[in-house]
């Protein structure tokens, strides 16, 4: 679909199946959101933010916006914009991953700490509200549940 030097990750489907968003580390190993065309046709980059490392989006149902996390910059944690790039504000921050919006729209579910280093699972309201953890690992410190699907 690209012919790009540069590691291109984290792919997830539009819901028409027509569009692809994904995330492309770049040469000063920062990275960015792309979206494309399936047929490999009107590639556009959605996010530059100096210094951050921008990966795992998910679109939400509707398409109207994309959920992301970001790592590095001035700020990390979990972003919204809409789905051409534009009005990004922020969900909620610290070291978190993999974001996924529920079937409905009314929650993201993700992985991380919000406030130390033993990674699990939580959900949240789309708004940022209502912090619920939904896993308790039994390891210590460096432990972590990942990756959560709805």
């Amino acid at each position: 679909m690209t012919n790009s030097p540069e590691n291109e990750h984290h792919p997830e489907w539009f819901f028409d199946g027509k569009w692809i968003v994904f995330s492309r580390t770049l040469e000063d190993k920062t990275s960015d959101l792309f979206i494309i065309n399936v047929d490999g046709s009107d590639i556009s980059r959605l996010t530059s933010t100096p210094k951050a490392r921008e990966a795992y989006p998910d679109w939400s149902p509707d398409g109207t916006e994309i959920i992301f996390s970001a790592f590095g910059g001035d700020q990390s944690g979990i972003f919204v914009m809409n789905s051409d790039g534009s009005k990004v504000r922020s969900i909620m921050t610290g070291p978190l991953h993999f974001p996924k919006w529920s079937p409905d729209g009314k929650y993201i579910a993700f992985d991380g700490e919000p406030g130390g280093c033993l990674f699990e699972i939580y959900i949240i309201k789309a708004d940022g509200s209502d912090l619920r953890k939904i896993t308790t690992h039994p390891g210590g410190c460096g432990e972590y549940n990942k990756s959560p699907s709805w």
